[in-house]
């Protein structure tokens, strides 16, 4: 799995609860191997097997959060998004297209040396 994103961020104020958008571009190769097994009903037999599966996929999503400062180098951020995604081959005629929607997209307790 490789995954790699590369956005932007707006910060509000720089008072303790600080206020921030942000946009990011992201690109995502899936690369594993995949065991498989099944039954059939309609013609009775087993099968089984392994393949090989590679998917690549890009991104952009947009979204918005809040860190908040209780000390000058402790925070609590919370962030909230939307995205959309679209797999751009993934062995397939057809690539999906995903929306995604991140009530919580990260929820972060963090210390800045």
């Amino acid at each position: 799995l490789f995954n790699n994103a590369i956005g932007i961020e707006k910060v509000f104020s720089q008072r303790k609860a600080r206020p921030y958008f942000f946009a990011d571009l992201s690109y995502r190769l899936l690369n594993t191997e995949l065991a498989y097994s099944g039954y059939s009903d309609f013609m009775p037999y087993y099968y089984s097997g392994k393949a090989d599966y590679t998917k690549h996929s890009v991104g952009a999503s947009i979204g918005f959060g809040i860190k908040y400062y209780p000390m000058e180098h402790v925070f609590i951020n919370i962030e909230t998004a939307f995205g959309v995604t679209r797999d751009i081959f993934d062995g397939s005629i057809n690539p999906r297209y995903r929306t995604i929607i991140n009530p919580v997209r990260a929820l972060t307790f963090g210390i800045n040396f």
